[in-house]
């Protein structure tokens, strides 16, 4: 059952498949990333809708163990860091596209949020945490930043 982990890794992929023409371009990387706009742009997008429904999906309705669901959650997190100071200083310097990245952000935040949020119920359910923590880790959970902070906590608290 080594299949669900490939919805969680496509979340980690997608997102920097998506930023990389942009990378390449201000590494002076001009050929490559004329390259990856012209080719990879429109599949990446367009899977991009497909990533976040099958990663909901997965971790909600696939079995997972507890530890596992807060382990990836805390990998997911982490490895968007990038992924969301890039969006943060791309926002910076092209103030018109403030909407729409926020929109990018906001919903990687959310499915990345689902495995923490589904490990958090677990953890509730079996009387390890008491209902103040598990309220304060599920807002954490929709805030930038306090997402990651919550996702070290609940690992650490699981182990």
């Amino acid at each position: 059952m080594k299949w669900k982990y490939s919805p969680p890794v496509l979340l980690i992929l997608i997102p920097w498949l998506m930023i990389l023409p942009f990378l390449c371009s201000f590494a002076q990387l001009e050929q490559l990333s004329q390259w990856l706009f012209e080719y990879s742009t429109t599949p990446v997008y367009a899977a991009f809708p497909v990533v976040l429904v099958m990663n909901v999906l997965c971790a909600f309705f696939v079995p997972w163990d507890t530890e596992e669901l807060a382990l990836w959650n805390r990998r997911i997190k982490l490895w968007l860091i990038p992924v969301y100071l890039f969006v943060l200083v791309f926002a910076v310097g092209v103030p018109l596209a403030v909407l729409f990245l926020f929109a990018f952000d906001a919903l990687l935040l959310l499915v990345s949020s689902c495995y923490g949020l589904r490990a958090l119920v677990r953890v509730k359910k079996e009387t390890q945490i008491s209902n103040t923590f598990f309220w304060l880790l599920c807002l954490c959970h929709f805030c930038f930043v306090a997402d990651v902070i919550a996702a070290f906590i609940l690992k650490r608290k699981i182990n």
